[in-house]
């Protein structure tokens, strides 16, 4: 499985100068180099201390998503600042990695948000529970003619299990609908 964009990177957390840092430095230009999200775990630090979070996307859902977005019947409902508009499958999933990334430890394509902290992988989950929670988001949940989700995540502790661990996510209180598992 090939990707079209590197890891985003995250800010150097070492001083500038130092035997440490120079390292740091390398493994992140190796980690942009990687073609592959295999290649990318390999050289990513994931452990129960710097988990990852792994969305895998349902196309056809996303894709009903998609054509809502677009669509110019909004009932008065604005789109969140992050949600490029005109989407495509593309742009859409994207747009979501990015938005996450900004509280992560960086982003690979536009599948995983990792290595993150702890509190990073806290404040990850609790901005997904921001995306599923916004009114745009939620009335185009309510166009799409079935029921389900447009990503199911898992959590990457482990770099030998590359599509992780189910997270099983809490649904949003109602009327709210299910945006990610």
């Amino acid at each position: 499985m090939t990707f079209l964009s590197p890891p985003s990177s995250p800010s150097l957390k070492r001083k500038r100068g130092s035997a440490s840092s120079q390292r740091y430095v390398e493994k992140r230009l190796r980690l942009a180099r990687a073609q592959t999200l295999s290649d990318y775990i390999s050289e990513c630090l994931l452990d129960e201390d710097d988990p990852g979070l792994l969305l895998n996307w349902e196309d056809e859902q996303l894709s009903r998503f998609v054509t809502t977005v677009n669509s110019r019947r909004h009932a008065g409902h604005v789109p969140p600042p992050w949600l490029v508009r005109p989407a495509t499958l593309s742009s859409l999933k994207q747009n979501f990695i990015d938005h996450l990334a900004l509280v992560g430890g960086g982003s690979y394509g536009k599948v995983l948000v990792a290595p993150n902290s702890l509190l990073q992988y806290g404040n990850v989950c609790v901005r997904l529970s921001h995306i599923e929670l916004d009114p745009f988001v939620q009335f185009c949940m309510q166009q799409l003619p079935q029921e389900g989700v447009i990503a199911t995540t898992a959590l990457v502790t482990d770099r030998s299990q590359a599509r992780g661990i189910p997270t099983a996510r809490v649904a949003p209180p109602l009327p709210h609908i299910k945006v990610f598992d």
